[in-house]
């Protein structure tokens, strides 16, 4: 899914949002229920996105600094953690507070 299409779901949420409930056994109540599981299609989608990408950055970056992960054990935090740090050869000089574990 691109973001187009996250962008049209959002629309249509937002648009289920801002009108009255719906009775049941409606066109509408149908269309917030597929609304629903949509959703629900997304989440799982996305979940499974971030987690192969996650895998593949830390694959990728593994070699270069194999502490890393277990240094830092949210999936996001890592990948952020990688973006700042990039090929940077001194991380003393970079800023990880907002990220790294306290």
């Amino acid at each position: 899914y691109g973001s187009e299409n996250l962008n049209k779901h959002m629309e249509a949420i937002d648009k289920s949002l801002n009108r009255p409930a719906p009775a049941p056994y409606t066109p509408e109540h149908k269309e917030d229920y597929d609304l629903v599981c949509k959703s629900n299609e997304l989440v799982y989608t996305l979940e499974q996105e971030t987690g192969a990408l996650t895998t593949y950055v830390k694959q990728t970056y593994a070699p270069r600094f194999p502490e890393l992960e277990a240094l830092i054990q949210n999936p996001m935090d890592y990948v952020r953690a990688v973006r700042r740090i990039g090929n940077e050869m001194d991380l003393t000089q970079l800023d990880l507070s907002d990220i790294l574990p306290r």
